[in-house]
């Protein structure tokens, strides 16, 4: 499964080919909130802040781990 990120007019967007396209809002630095299926987003980084990957929670999962490529 791939989810594409988008800036569009300085918000964030996450794509799907089959959910579509759905925003996010920030909460605080590295945690980010949406809807279904991303409904908590943790970024996780590396000791030279790069981002490594996230963690995804919705109501169902908690901290389903998605690695950057």
């Amino acid at each position: 499964t791939q989810y594409h990120i988008t800036v569009k007019n300085g918000q964030l967007f996450w794509r799907h080919a089959r959910h579509g396209e759905f925003e996010m809002t920030l909460l605080k630095k590295d945690v980010l909130k949406g809807s279904w299926p991303f409904e908590i987003v943790e970024i996780s980084r590396d000791t030279a802040q790069a981002i490594k990957g996230i963690a995804v929670s919705n109501g169902r999962v908690k901290k389903l781990w998605m690695e950057k490529r």
